[in-house]
């Protein structure tokens, strides 16, 4: 090192340099993380629409239907 530089001056630079670094690339990854999850919970598949596998069996759930009461279900084929 030359004699004008000291190793106490540069390493908290450096120190801070990494540190600011690592919390850049996890806010990168958590963005990443965070759009594809929310691009897949609102993609819909619409093979399984069409093919009708979407179905909702209240017989299963009396008790929420009689606290919720919902209005009751249309049975309808899907559209071809």
């Amino acid at each position: 090192m030359p004699k004008g530089i000291k190793l106490k001056k540069i390493i908290y630079p450096v120190i801070l340099v990494l540190v600011l670094m690592a919390a850049g690339l996890a806010s990168l990854m958590t963005i990443s993380f965070l759009s594809k999850q929310i691009n897949g919970a609102f993609t819909i598949d619409e093979e399984s629409v069409k093919a009708g596998l979407t179905k909702f069996d209240l017989n299963d759930y009396k008790f929420a239907v009689q606290k919720l009461n919902p209005p009751e279900p249309t049975h309808s084929k899907p559209e071809e």
